[in-house]
């Protein structure tokens, strides 16, 4: 199948993952199997609009410009590649193409195609549900990073999934991080089976993300012991370390260190909303006794309501171990980001992971 069936091609930042906080140029699929409860992107699960008419693609019509245009769906390789290119700003720094949906595997016939033509520009990043491993094992090649969902299904009101998953993590080659997401109706159990799940697996390579129900000691010396990094949230279920990353990131700083500050500004049209994110990161860790752990970073994003001009301010807090121990300021014009994945060396002696002292 050489055309597809895309929802919309825009620029906008990556919010989760390695390159959290990097521009991006993002394709939505049309069309997903699962219908989980807590899906965010509804209208991306059917093909047809409301009284049967065929979906057009809204396409972001530049890089300079929020307009969007009109494009037939099905599109074909040739116009989506034109459709991405002129979201690329000139520059030093390899642009990305991040495939999210929907479930992009579920036109992996056509990704087959396209992505061998587009790999010398683009840096590829796949969002995926983690249930289509045969689809992954042969685009395994094509794709730099992979976002895989692990669905608990005390989360998502759907049947367990961890076959599917154990299939997928062992199809996937390099570039892998793993997360999940919590509701109010996720359950302990499901969450441990998660973590048991990623235990069976040697985790070299891999990087562990998740919201901060699974922000624990357990599951953070599962992944180290198993050679994985990880990417957690600290919230109100862990006082202390949240108490301690609240006095790092003080202003003026509470101790003997300065943050890398960045501010830019995104407006998300689609969404009605004017966003402006600020990202804050440290490399120093003295004291912060959590094993493994290399960086720690804050996210505020100030968000105003464009119908009605209410203000929201929302903060977060995620504590990393794993390859990014530097904050790269030169990838993407204007936008902060983590370096490229590469290895790191870390100590193996039990001290080491009972307490971090260097970072």
């Amino acid at each position: 199948m050489t055309n597809a069936m895309i929802d919309e091609v825009f620029a906008s930042v990556q919010g989760e993952g390695p390159w959290a906080g990097q521009r991006h140029i993002f394709v939505r699929f049309i069309g997903c199997d699962l219908r989980c409860a807590y899906c965010d992107t509804p209208g991306t699960l059917k093909e047809s609009a409301a009284g049967g008419a065929q979906r057009s693609c809204h396409a972001q019509i530049s890089a300079g410009s929020l307009e969007r245009e009109p494009v037939l769906n099905p599109v074909s390789t040739g116009t989506l590649a034109s459709l991405c290119a002129r979201l690329v700003i000139p520059g030093p720094a390899r642009p990305v193409v991040s495939l999210t949906g929907g479930e992009p595997l579920l036109q992996n016939k056509f990704l087959g195609v396209w992505l061998p033509t587009v790999r010398q520009r683009y840096h590829v990043y796949l969002e995926t549900s983690g249930i289509h491993y045969e689809q992954m094992r042969g685009l395994a090649k094509l794709v730099d990073i992979v976002s895989m969902d692990i669905k608990l299904p005390s989360s998502t009101g759907q049947q367990p999934r961890w076959d599917e998953h154990r299939m997928f993590l062992a199809a996937t080659g390099h570039g892998l991080f793993v997360k999940s997401v919590v509701t109010r109706t996720t359950t302990n159990d499901d969450i441990m089976t998660a973590a048991q799940l990623l235990a069976e697996h040697d985790l070299r390579g891999v990087v562990v993300t998740a919201d901060a129900a699974h922000t624990q000691h357990r599951l953070v010396a599962t992944v180290l012991d198993r050679r994985g990094h990880y990417l957690l949230f600290a919230k109100g279920n862990q006082p202390a370390l949240r108490g301690y990353l609240e006095r790092l990131f003080a202003d003026p700083p509470t101790r003997r260190w300065k943050p890398v500050r960045e501010r830019f500004r995104t407006i998300e049209k689609e969404h009605g909303r004017v966003e402006e994110r600020v990202l804050e990161v440290s490399e120093v860790c003295e004291g912060l006794e959590w094993a493994g752990v290399r960086q720690v970073f804050r996210r505020t994003c100030h968000r105003r309501e464009t119908a009605t001009g209410k203000l929201l301010r929302t903060s977060s807090m995620p504590v990393q171990a794993g390859p990014w121990a530097r904050f790269d300021r030169t990838r993407t014009a204007r936008m902060p980001t983590c370096s490229t994945p590469r290895p790191v060396g870390r100590e193996t002696d039990s001290s080491s992971r009972s307490t971090s002292r260097r970072c």
